[in-house]
């Protein structure tokens, strides 16, 4: 019986009932523990006497039942007794009883029986040493079908990860094919305009680089011709001066005005230059991304760059910053386009062709986002604030800023004529009302330009073939307003056009005439065509920009062309206007970033060279302001004037450039003219034309204003201010401030004169523009005095500030002051003092240019007006003067003036209140050194306005001020609360504490919070104070700061105050605010005790049923004591705590039953129970209790408790009323059924009818009370509420197991189940009996039986399930045909008995067949399964059976051949083709017709070669099939079998093979004739190719290579006509792949390896001449030449070093020895360091001096330098100086000489030295001088000496003084005397006789003893002639004294008296003059002070506008006193 149990890892069968499942013993075990513990121990059993139970098995086997006592886990739960040593495996009674019973003894009996069991125990003991259990080998087995389940489980999921990772990696690889095809699309589509336009610009480009030298043969001969030109109009310009010159002379001009030398060779007119280079390492801009598409420049502020360095790297976008030092930003943008905005930082962004973005990058925010309908295929800025949009079909424009406009707005249509066109520009006119849109395409051979213009307010396009436009304005002569005009360029097949035409005329300007000129382009360029135009306003001129990098200059207003050049070699793709509209700003191909401009200061001399733009010249200079032309307007002004046509001359001057003639002198001159009667004045014309064209000069102005305001004409004035047409000055605002204030200070503002500005401010009451303006512009003015005359007269101040010294004057000013300070010392009131000042000020400013003052107390008298005007202001408004004091002291940069003197002057006033504002303000920071002006400010507050200095302590704004002091002013002002703040002295508090609740504005929030910043004692002394000296008063005050401060103070220190005084009610109230919150007992009782003494009964009741901190027992006790007479809080004190019967004892003592009675009613029901057990204690009568449950309602009560109580007492009966009211009541609660069902029971009043009917009892505890009683009716409560564990309890313990099993089958529980059916359970089989034969014949519901099935398959009990089975289904029963129990029945026998199982299949017919075989199968039955298939005709199953299980093919084949079943034989020949018996699968596949597993019918046949087979399994397949597998198949098949005519006649037929696939594994399979066929039917030539090259067929394989024309198939050809010599063919091949740069590498060198050079050099040879040659073509094939025919190489790279990768071929020269070539390489590599080093490095063969000249001096490092000198040096000494002559500004001529010092070859290098000799240097003046000296070469050396002073002279000398020749001792002294070593030189001429040159050097010396000695030597020698050279040459350095002595003493009178002559002579000569000039002096000084006392004070100072020209009369033809007539226009009618 070893394999009859169930284990869990058989699971039932799905067709059981749900409710049925398969469970292990194991975990019935757990179940019927966890039953067991839940059943509280209750399940007992006694033992069965020692006897041990065996039941037979069905087989004949015993098994011992195990007790139930004997399993550990069950020995608490059923017994308490101890378990027996050993169980023994008989029955032992029996056994001693038969031997008894036989003749033994009683004691023989036992002996043998312990013999017998000992036996048996050691013989089971031996046994079971070998065994296992049947549960673990259960789990073994079990464990090992989970490995095996997890090993195939793991092979499995292998098998589909691996799986699932190849179709992963080739999902993954398709989507990224698929990702890439997207994104070369996108790359296409992205790049498919830039490749537009570059093929449009760029084609020529190869045939241009071909002429290359043809082209510079051609520019040079342009700049011959341009030179000759220019000649030619420099003769031209002389001859024009000339005869300008002629005509001055003839109408008599002055001749100097006329005379002018021409400058030769002016500059050019523009100034060109290179802001920035994009590829530089600064910006460091890829050059790919450098392009039309990709770099976009919308003004001359960014340039926006869209870059990707490679696939792998993010886009990002470059925005570089030309206004802020190119300051570069790089953002990581993803979009297609990006255009930054004019000046700001803001990014237009395009993505995919139609989203747009645009944002701030500044702010980091997007502005806006929009996304068109159709792609933008060119967008641009046209105005600082929109976007133009051109699509395919229409243009956009776009306000960014605009909040009301989300979404472009659709301007115009696209005309057709732009169809096709790449659209390069868009312009929009400055007023926005004309567009134009440039598109250009290709044509013809050429590129054709197309425009569309459009006029927005006709609404209608014009269609024009241009390149290039622009919009303009200009102001034409004579015109009142601007001309609008529109200039393109366009370039035809017959010639080149400029077209300037006027657009929307205005009718008051003359009619502009439409300009063409013609556009000049060199004959060579003929692809060359306008790209670019920009109008320049600031000169009104066109700058045009061609493809080839031209330059055009034309004058807008005639279209004169001004200069044309080239200025780029490349193409300049994209080009803008600078900020300052004067030029233009463009980026070229190599990113040069490129800025031309005019060149003012040239380019009016470069048009006056050629005669005929003399008029354009003055025209230009006239209207852009430029020099060059001043001459020429001078000329013609000073003609106009003496011809007398003045209004021509007044325009000229107005007209002049920079305004030169705009001077005071063109005034007078104007002013002095007549005026012609009826017609302007002269000068007012001048005026007006000044007015029109701007601004007026400060002389200009002058002139003009004063008339204007004399005829007040005031607003004429203030109408030119807002045109901004006068020059500010501050002449003009003293000249205007009389008459209007307020503009003369705006003047005074824009003039920036600070101190009348000051002064305006004031008088106009601006007090709070005073300091700001100050700040802005760095005045200071003096502060102090502004405020000082606040309330003071200005003569105090002025005294003050020392003016008095004015008053002794007799001035104006002196007697103001006088007048001042009388009216202040006499006692006259203040209103007087001030109009003494006021007149005062007055007279200082009126007679200001009386007093004949300095400029500075000028200054100093216009801020004493201004401080007047302050303080007057001031006075008047009081709140302004503390608002300016106040600005004054919070000044940023400190206080501007002493705030204690402001406070003085508000003081002094009785200004309070302003003097408090600013104080409050000026004191805001609260600093320490403020205490004293803190105190102050609340000094003067107590005394004047309490109020106000109780408000500013009570904000707490100052802590430094003097806080006693403060305190008694306070408690003096009645601020008790404020002195208490200030006070620190304890008695000095409680002065003022005691009284303070009787202050009017008393707060006791404040006096709390005061006693918190007191110390404990203090405060408690003051409470005590505030009691004691007014306890009603202050009562309520004490107990809140009691309360407050409870926790710190301390309740027992409070408690004992409050005591002190008495004061229940202090205490009472007290004590409630914190009672609470406190947890202390003594405060609680304290509460209670003063709320009794106060009758505070609530209060009492409260505490005591809500607090928890007080002391129960003392305060029942109080309480008790107290008497009340509520006894409700007892009662609360005694319930809380349980004092129950202590209260139930004092209550009935007391005779208070109606407080028992309000106990248990209303206070606490709950307690009833204990209340009743109490008085039951105290023998209450019962009818007194009966009453008392009467008055209780029962829903409070706890019937639990009170029947517990009731019952321990014996005295349960007396409930029955009770209980029987309360359910009449409509009580349902179950403790009342449960005290009912007890009393029925004891008192056996019908307790069955009860139990049965009622359903209210707990059924546990009911049962639990009958269980001694009356099991019968314990298992009635059991039964009624299912409790199961005690029912099976109760039936065991009294052997009713009848009714068990009928409780367990109507139950119908799975877990009671498993724990009555568990081993453990020793009454298992008596229940099994009586389920058996009694409990289910007996049922009639399935699905308990059902779980009674289930439930033995559970318990693992498989023979008496299957006699339980048999019982229900083999006999006659109502479930006898229940399919469910026949699967059941089947199932139990695969698993217990499996013989049966045949047997069950016949017998039985209702069983789910198709289950039941799988069941079969499952559990090895594989002929039961066969049979049952068999039964049920399902023949496919059965087959799959014979095939899968039973593994017989031959009874599958011979089963199909008798059943004939399409099915069956498919099933067979799938077997047949696993077993690998390909021919018979086949077969069956045939005989089946069955061709659906046609691919693993192919693998396996084509794997095993069974060709022919598989053909004609295919023709059947194809005869209902179309799969290309089958067609490629069959196709390989006859592939394979060599049928190649059957494979033609299939390939022409219809098939769906896959001809490709069956062709490559043809090929790979070496099929190659095969191979063939299936190529050429598909015209795969690529393949093809490569196959027929296997069949050597290698001219037909070139031809099919050049049909396919893929690398590939070139590479593959190629390599097998080079491997079979083929080198025609092989050439062919290779010239195809040379063209590929990638493949090049590789194909040079398959042909070195194979050692084929000549053939190699030959194919890059003729693949030099195609059209795709490469730079690596001419590499290779010069590296080729290096290798091979190195004699070549050079010829080569004259030929093509232009488009050879040098670095390459340099390598490949220097491994070949190749210098000469290698030099040539780093020469035009610009590797000059390289070239020269190699020239000296391999000088033998590569150095040529010619040529290393050249080089060297292009060289980077210097040391190369020093290097080539010594290699000169070592190598050709001869050429050295040649050499060095080149080196001379490039090297350091100091080190130059040092390594030619160490070398000592000097004199190899004196030419050099010579000629750097004029640097002055020290070392080559000192080399100069010791060659010159070895060389003994005087001359030279005087000079070297003489011109450069950079040597050591003391040295020098000292050597020249000891040199044999007298001329080097001459120098040596000259050098002495150049050094002021006065007396070594001429001790050293004396030496060698050469007096002249010591008499020079004494008369040099300047020194009296010097020369005195030297004199003195000469007459020692006696050498008269050198003494009188002395006196002449030292005359002014010799005493008079000292001659005359020698003279005397030596007797050389005769030869001094010229000197003594000579002497006398001067020094009368001196002395008349000296009185001449004194006299002279004196005269000058008398006619001095006689014109000071005749001049007029007044009028001494006349304007020449209004008195005149000085001697001349006012004209008579003016007609008004200041010489102006009335006219009608608005700028001259004075």
């Amino acid at each position: 019986m070893a394999n009859i149990g169930l284990t869990s890892a058989q699971a039932l069968p799905r067709f059981l009932l749900p409710r049925i499942s398969w469970q292990s013993t194991s975990a019935s075990n757990h179940a019927v523990r966890g039953l067991s513990t839940t059943s509280n121990h209750k399940f007992q059993s006694k033992p069965s006497g020692g006897s041990a139970i065996v039941r037979r098995g069905s087989n004949g086997d015993h098994r011992p039942r195990i007790n139930i006592l004997q399993h550990t886990s069950y020995r608490h739960a059923f017994h308490a007794t101890a378990r027996r040593a050993r169980d023994h495996h008989f029955d032992t009674l029996k056994f001693v009883q038969r031997l008894q019973e036989e003749g033994f003894t009683e004691a023989q009996s036992v002996a043998m029986m312990k013999v017998l069991s000992d036996v048996i125990e050691e013989s089971i003991q031996n046994l079971t040493r070998t065994m296992v259990l049947r549960e673990d080998q259960a789990k073994a087995t079990y464990t090992q079908k989970v490995d095996f389940a997890k090993l195939r489980s793991e092979l499995l999921s292998a098998d589909s990860t691996e799986s699932a990772t190849t179709r992963a990696s080739h999902e993954r690889l398709t989507n990224d094919l698929a990702k890439l095809n997207s994104k070369l699309r996108d790359e296409i589509s992205r790049t498919q305009a830039s490749v537009r336009l570059d093929l449009n610009l760029e084609k020529g480009r190869i045939r241009e680089e071909a002429n290359v030298q043809e082209l510079k043969i051609k520019e040079t001969e342009t700049k011959i011709e341009q030179e000759v030109a220019g000649l030619r109009e420099k003769l031209e310009a002389v001859k024009f001066q000339t005869l300008q010159w002629l005509m001055g002379v003839c109408t008599g001009a002055p001749r100097a005005n006329h005379i002018h030398i021409p400058k030769m060779a002016p500059s050019l007119p523009i100034k060109f230059t290179e802001l920035l280079q994009l590829t530089s390492a600064t910006v460091n801009v890829d050059q790919a991304s450098i392009g039309f598409n990709s770099c976009t420049l919308e003004s001359d502020s960014f340039i926006c760059v869209r870059e990707k360095k490679n696939e792998a790297a993010q886009p990002e976008v470059i925005i570089v910053n030309l206004k802020a030092n190119n300051n570069v930003i790089r953002r990581p943008i993803k979009a297609d386009s990006a255009i930054m905005h004019w000046t700001k930082e803001v990014i237009a962004l395009k993505a995919q062709s139609r989203t747009l973005q645009i944002f701030d990058l500044g702010a980091k925010a997007k502005l806006k986002s929009a996304t068109m309908n159709e792609d933008v295929v060119f967008w641009k800025w046209f105005s600082q604030t929109s976007l133009g949009l051109v699509t395919d079909t229409a243009v956009y424009h776009w306000d960014v800023f605009d909040p009301n406009q989300p979404s472009p707005v659709e301007v115009f249509k696209r005309n057709q004529n732009l169809a096709g066109c790449q659209i390069i520009n868009y312009r929009v006119s400055d007023d926005g009302k004309w567009m134009v849109a440039i598109g250009i395409t290709q044509q013809q051979g050429r590129v054709v330009g197309a425009m569309q213009l459009y006029s927005r307010d006709r609404g209608i396009s014009q269609a024009i073939e241009g390149h290039a436009a622009a919009f303009g304005t200009l102001r034409l002569e004579a015109a009142p307003a601007d001309t609008k005009v529109f200039t393109f360029a366009v370039r035809t097949a017959t010639g080149a056009k400029l077209h300037i035409v006027e657009v929307d005329h205005n009718a008051q300007n003359p009619v502009f005439a439409k300009k063409a000129v013609d556009v000049y382009f060199p004959a060579e360029a003929v692809n060359d065509f306008p790209v670019a135009m920009q109008v320049s306003q600031k000169y009104s001129i066109i700058y045009l920009v061609t493809k080839y990098g031209f330059i055009h200059l034309y004058d807008l207003e005639t279209g004169t062309c001004i200069f044309m050049n080239r200025i780029s070699s490349e193409t300049i793709f994209i080009t803008t206007a600078d900020s300052e509209s004067a030029g233009l700003v463009g980026i070229n191909r190599k990113g040069q970033v490129l800025s031309v401009a005019v060149d003012e200061t040239t380019i009016i001399p470069y048009l006056l060279q050629n005669p005929a733009n003399s008029g354009l010249a003055v025209k230009l200079a006239s209207r852009a302001s430029l020099p060059g032309a001043d001459n020429l307007y001078n000329n013609q002004f000073d003609q106009l004037l003496a011809a007398g046509n003045y209004s021509e001359a007044a325009k000229i001057a107005a007209n002049s450039p920079r305004g030169f003639l705009r001077t005071p002198q063109t005034i007078e001159r104007f002013k002095a003219l007549p005026s012609v009667p009826g017609q302007l004045s002269v000068i007012l014309q001048y005026f007006g034309m000044l007015l029109d064209k701007g601004t007026l000069n400060k002389h200009e102005t002058l002139e003009l204003v004063r008339p204007v305001l004399a005829q007040q004409r005031k607003h004429l004035l203030e109408k030119w201010m807002k045109e901004n047409k006068l020059d500010c000055s501050e002449e003009l605002g003293d000249i205007v401030r009389p008459h209007d204030l307020n503009l003369a200070l705006s003047i005074y503002l824009r003039a920036n004169v600070a101190p009348k500005v000051v002064a305006a401010f004031a008088e106009t009451g601006q007090f709070e523009k005073i300091l700001p303006y100050a700040t802005q512009v760095g005045y200071q003015p003096d502060y102090v005095q502004l405020l000082q005359n606040i309330g003071v007269s200005v003569s105090t101040f002025l005294y003050s500030r020392g003016w008095a010294v004015y008053i002794g004057s007799g001035t104006a000013l002196g007697r103001g002051v006088v007048k001042a300070e009388i009216a202040k010392k006499s006692r006259t009131t203040i209103k007087a003092s001030r109009k003494y000042a006021r007149e005062t000020c007055d007279i200082v400013f009126r007679d200001s240019n009386e007093l004949n003052i300095h400029n500075t107390t000028k200054k100093h008298l216009d801020k004493v007006a201004g401080t007047y005007r302050v303080s007057e202001n001031v006075r008047i408004n009081p709140e302004k003067g503390a608002e300016f004091a106040t600005q004054l002291a919070n000044n940023e940069g400190g206080s501007l003036v002493d705030i204690e003197r402001v406070v003085d002057v508000f003081q002094a006033q009785g200004m309070i209140q302003p003097a408090t504002a600013f104080l409050l303000d000026a004191l805001k920071d609260n600093r320490p050194e403020q205490g004293h002006l803190q105190t102050r400010l609340l000094e003067m507050n107590l005394i004047n306005a309490p109020q106000v200095a109780d408000a500013i302590l009570g904000n707490d704004m100052f802590s430094h001020y003097d806080r006693p002091r403060i305190a008694q002013l306070c408690e003096q002002a009645g601020l008790s609360q404020r002195a208490l703040e200030h006070y620190d002295d304890p008695e000095s508090v409680k002065r003022v504490i005691v009284n303070i609740v009787a202050t009017p504005n008393f707060s006791q929030d404040w006096l709390t919070g005061f006693f918190g910043r007191l110390s404990l004692e203090q405060s408690l002394d003051c409470l005590d104070a505030m009691l004691k000296t007014n306890i009603r008063q202050n009562l309520a005050a004490v107990v809140q700061i009691a309360t407050k401060y409870s926790d710190l103070l301390g309740p027992v220190r409070l408690i004992d105050l409050f005591e002190k005084y008495k004061t229940s009610e202090g205490l009472f109230y007290y004590l409630g605010s914190i009672v609470n919150l406190s947890e202390d007992q003594d405060v609680n009782f304290k509460y209670i005790e003063a709320a009794t003494k106060m009758g505070q009964f609530t209060e009492v009741e409260r505490i005591c049923r809500d607090s928890n901190h007080y002391n129960p027992e003392k305060v029942k006790n109080f309480l008790k004591e107290a008497k009340l007479t509520e006894q409700l809080p007892l009662i609360i004190v005694c319930d809380r705590f349980n004092f129950i019967h202590d209260l139930v004892l004092y209550l009935y003592q007391n005779q208070q039953f109606k407080s028992i009675e309000v106990y248990v009613q209303r206070v606490n029901p709950a307690r009833t129970p204990a209340v009743v057990g109490g008085l039951l204690d105290v023998d209450c009568d019962e009818s007194i209790i009966k009453n008392l449950l009467q008055t209780v309602n029962p829903a409070s009560v706890p019937i639990d408790e009170l029947v517990a109580e009731v019952e321990s007492r014996n005295r349960l009966k007396l409930l029955l009323p009770f209980l029987e009211a309360t359910l009449a009541a409509g009580n349902q609660q179950q403790a009342v059924y449960n005290a009912l069902a007890k009393i029925y029971i004891d008192s056996n009043n019908n307790p069955e009818k009860f139990l049965k009917e009622n359903d209210q009892y707990d059924p546990l505890t009911v049962g639990k009370y009958c269980e001694k009683r009356d099991p019968n009716l314990a298992y009635i409560a059991y039964r009624k509420g299912q409790n199961d564990l005690e029912l099976v309890n109760i039936t065991n313990e009294n052997s009713m197991f009848k009714a068990q099993s009928r409780y367990l089958l109507e139950r119908a529980d799975r877990e009671l189940w498993a724990f009555v059916l568990s081993s453990n359970n020793i009454h298992r089989r008596s229940v099994i009996d009586q389920v058996i034969s009694t409990a289910v014949p007996e049922s009639t519901e399935p699905d308990k039986v059902s779980v009674a099935v289930a439930s033995f398959l559970a318990a693992d009990l498989p023979a008496e399930l299957i006699e339980l089975l048999e019982k229900i289904v083999l006999e006659p029963s109502p479930f006898s045909d229940n399919e469910n129990l026949q699967n059941l029945l089947i199932l139990t026998a695969t698993k217990a008995d499996k013989a049966r199982v045949m047997d069950y299949i016949h017998r039985l017919d209702a069983y789910n067949a198709p289950d039941i075989a799988n069941i079969c199968i499952e559990v090895g039955l594989f002929e039961e399964a066969f049979e049952v298939y068999k039964k049920i005709n399902d023949h496919k199953s059965a087959a799959d059976v014979l095939v899968e299980h039973i593994v017989s093919i031959d009874r599958a084949q011979e089963y199909a051949e008798r059943v004939e079943l399409p099915e069956v034989w498919s099933r067979v020949a799938k077997a047949q083709l696993d077993g690998l018996r390909v021919s018979d699968g086949i077969a069956s596949y045939i005989r089946a017709d069955d061709p659906s597993n046609y691919l693993e019918v192919i693998e396996i046949a084509t794997h095993a070669g069974k060709d022919e087979d598989l053909i004609k399994f295919l023709r059947m397949s194809r005869k209902t099939l179309r799969e290309p597998a089958i067609d490629t198949a069959l196709a390989f098949a006859y592939a394979r079998t060599d049928q190649l005519n059957e494979l033609e006649d299939f390939l022409r037929g219809t098939n769906v093979a896959d001809v490709e696939e069956s062709g490559d594994k043809a090929y790979a399979e070496g099929y190659h004739q095969a191979a063939k066929i299936f190529f050429t039917s598909i015209s795969n030539w690529a393949k093809l190719a490569t196959t027929l090259v296997h069949l050597e067929e290698y001219q037909a394989a070139v031809e099919c290579a050049r049909k396919a024309n893929n690398i590939k198939v070139w590479k593959q050809v190629n390599a097998a006509c080079v491997e079979k010599k083929e080198f025609r063919l092989a050439q062919i091949c290779g010239l195809n792949l040379i063209v590929d740069a990638e493949e090049l590498q590789g194909l040079v060198k398959q042909y070195e390896r194979n050692g084929y050079f000549d053939e190699l050099i030959a194919l890059l040879e003729q693949g030099l001449g195609l059209e795709r040659a490469h730079m690596g073509m001419f590499t290779e094939l010069g590296i080729a030449l290096s290798k091979y025919h190195p004699d070549r190489v050079m010829e080569h790279l004259k030929l093509f070093w232009g488009r050879i990768n040098i670095p390459k071929m340099i390598r490949a020269c220097e491994e070949a020895h190749l210098w000469p070539e290698l030099v040539f390489l780093y020469c035009h590599y610009d590797e000059w360091d390289n070239a020269a080093l190699a020239m000296m490095e391999r000088a033998a063969d590569a150095w040529e001096h010619h040529s290393f000249k050249d080089i060297v001096i292009k060289v980077a490092n210097l040391e190369i330098y020093y290097r080539a000198l010594n290699f000169y040096l070592q190598e050709q000494p001869s050429l050295l100086t040649d050499l060095l002559q080149a080196l001379t500004p490039r090297v350091d001529v100091n080190r130059v000489v040092k390594m030619f010092e160490k070398s000592d070859n000097i004199p190899l290098i004196k030419p050099f030295l010579l000629n750097v000799q004029s640097q002055n240097k020290k070392i080559v003046n000192s080399a100069i001088n010791d060659l010159l000296i070895e060389e003994e070469d005087y001359k030279t050396l005087r000079d070297s000496v003489e011109n450069y002073d950079n040597y050591d002279p003391v040295e020098l000398a000292q050597r020249l003084e000891r040199h044999d020749l007298v001329f080097f001792r001459q120098i040596a002294a000259n050098i002495y005397r150049k050094n002021k070593r006065w007396e070594k030189s001429i001790a050293l001429s004396k030496q060698d006789k050469l007096f002249k040159d010591a008499i020079e050097t004494a008369a040099m010396s300047g020194k009296s003893d010097v020369v005195e000695e030297l004199l003195r030597y000469f007459v020692d020698i006696g050498s008269r002639e050198c003494y009188v050279g002395m006196l002449y040459a030292c005359y002014d350095l010799i005493p008079v004294h000292v001659v005359m002595e020698i003279s005397w003493r030596h007797g050389l009178t005769d030869f001094t008296m010229p000197f003594m002559i000579n002497y006398l002579a001067q020094q009368s000569s001196t002395i008349e003059i000296l009185k001449r000039d004194n006299e002279e002096r004196k005269l000058r000084e008398k006619s001095q002070e006689t014109d000071e006392s005749s001049a007029p004070i007044l009028g001494g100072n006349r304007l020449m506008i209004t008195a005149g020209a000085t001697g001349r009369a006012s004209p008579a033809s003016f007609g008004q006193t200041n010489g102006f007539a009335p006219q009608p226009t608005g700028y001259s009618g004075f």
